[in-house]
């Protein structure tokens, strides 16, 4: 029952595993297109993004008139998709490895069981003897107590005949 459980599981989490691997290259497809084409223009659902501006602002003074719009600043982006991707990604490396520990754990059982098969057969078999031995001690038992009934029967007579009477 446990190993049935297992293997269920184990199909399950293979499932799994597909499923998110297929999810991570249509990210990885939609993040390659967004780069090609100069922005999104997938029919696919919108996958957000956040932007990091590192400015440096030493040595910056602003007066009430100045634009903040000025300030010279390197933008670095991060897709959402990739986080999103990562996130996938460790969850198919946890995944796998619960896939791997599980698989351990039906060849263990796998092993049990042809171990407890095999015992098993050897009970059969050594039952299987002792029964024919059972059989053939019941049939030798029968046969002395036939012979035993017939020398009985012979002393009886040979004792009627010298005419010893006996009480039993």
């Amino acid at each position: 029952l446990n190993l049935t459980e297992t293997r269920a599981e184990n199909i399950n989490l293979s499932e799994n595993v597909e499923e998110l691997q297929g999810q991570i290259e249509d990210l990885s497809q939609q993040l390659q297109l967004s780069f090609l084409s100069g922005g999104r223009k997938s029919l696919a659902p919108s996958v957000g993004s956040f932007h990091f501006n590192a400015c440096d602002m030493t040595n910056v003074s602003l007066d009430a008139d100045d634009s903040v719009g000025g300030v010279t600043c390197t933008s670095f982006g991060e897709n959402m998709g990739d986080v999103v991707g990562q996130l996938f990604e460790e969850k198919i490396d946890n995944l796998q490895v619960e896939k791997g520990q599980l698989e351990v754990k039906i060849e263990m059982e796998r092993e049990i069981r042809e171990k407890a098969q095999v015992e098993l057969e050897m009970e059969r078999d050594t039952k299987g003897e002792l029964d024919k031995k059972v059989d053939f001690l019941e049939q030798e038992l029968s046969d002395m107590q036939e012979t035993k009934s017939i020398i009985m029967g012979d002393l009886d007579k040979e004792r009627v005949e010298k005419g010893i009477i006996v009480m039993e």
